[in-house]
């Protein structure tokens, strides 16, 4: 057998290792979150400001309500703390939490925990997701896959949503649901947060499948957005609240109270930022809203449909005008 010359083994190395990079990277993808498609996505790429300070990791939720997260280093069994909205900080634990905290992807504080791993980050649109990670043969729809500790704090469950209250002083200070819960083939599948022994307990209907899926954590009561001069109306179990503006300018984001978990959460956007605007519920229990401000008066109106989350244009109203003024 000729000798190899040394052409001739630096492209056999060079070749070798590109094949070797390519099968980690597929191994990276196929045992972590991202195999869980676009939830495990958003852990790795969401962008969340992560500080390190004096042996604590703490992260902010980015909205005006300054809720913040803060845990150890050390070992994810001291739990986390959570400061929502302004309500007195919550210490929680996970009771299967195990292991140091670390960043992974640079949208999340990770640590091990029985079964799986939990990634820590920021909701999409406020308070905190603790994502869970779980191998298969654990989610199955009569058994808790998860349960947490909430020192100091009574739970109430809040059934028609399928999550739960923590109360101070019997009064809401913050919700916790499962939004999604997600398998190895992308499908998505039920979840819900109830009560077990004074504890909270994750419930994840997947027959026993690997699932990824999203306890949520948000505070009762404050908006999302902090905004001036909006528009406000009723809708089936609560109200939308439209438009406004901030310190800087006009406002297009929208937000829905729910009567029974009594938390916003953000819905589709009007095409069109706009404050002192009317909004007023149609016999179809649609939201029409119209007119206002943005630099100009204006004279669009755009209909919100609570059912589908979707706007459309309306009629333009005749006069530009401010609501509540006649022209």
């Amino acid at each position: 057998m000729l000798p190899l010359r040394p052409t001739t083994c630096l492209l056999t190395l060079l070749v070798a290792t590109a094949l070797a990079s390519c099968g980690a990277g597929d191994t990276t993808r196929t045992t972590g979150p991202a195999r869980f498609g676009a939830g495990g996505e958003r852990i790795l790429t969401h962008d969340v400001r992560i500080e390190r300070v004096a042996g604590a990791w703490s992260m902010g939720d980015g909205t005006h309500s300054q809720s913040e997260l803060h845990v150890g280093a050390g070992d994810a069994r001291d739990g986390v703390v959570l400061t929502l909205a302004g309500h007195a900080p919550l210490r929680v634990r996970e009771v299967s939490a195990a292991g140091p905290v670390d960043v992974r992807g640079g949208g999340a504080l990770v640590h091990a925990r029985e079964g799986g791993r939990a990634y820590w980050t920021t909701g999409e649109h406020q308070g905190f997701e603790e994502w869970l990670e779980l191998e298969e043969g654990r989610a199955h729809a009569d058994r808790a896959v998860a349960l947490w500790e909430v020192d100091g704090h009574a739970l109430r469950e809040v059934p028609e949503r399928g999550g739960v209250h923590v109360l101070e002083d019997d009064r809401p200070i913050a919700y916790v649901s499962a939004p999604h819960a997600y398998t190895l083939d992308g499908r998505e599948v039920a979840s819900r947060v109830g009560v077990e022994d004074g504890r909270l307990a994750l419930y994840v209907d997947a027959d026993g499948a690997a699932v990824l899926a999203d306890p949520l954590w948000v505070a009762t009561g404050s908006l999302n957005v902090a905004r001036g001069a909006p528009a406000l109306a009723v809708v089936a179990g609560g109200a939308l609240i439209v438009g406004g503006r901030d310190a800087s300018t006009q406002l297009a984001s929208a937000e829905r109270y729910d009567e029974l978990t009594e938390a916003w959460a953000l819905v589709a956007p009007m095409s069109e930022r706009r404050h002192a605007h009317s909004a007023t519920r149609l016999a179809s229990g649609r939201i029409l809203v119209a007119g206002g401000v943005n630099d100009v008066l204006l004279a669009s109106a755009e209909i919100f449909d609570p059912a589908t989350n979707t706007w459309a244009a309306a009629v333009s109203s005749d006069d530009q005008h401010l609501a509540g003024e006649e022209q």
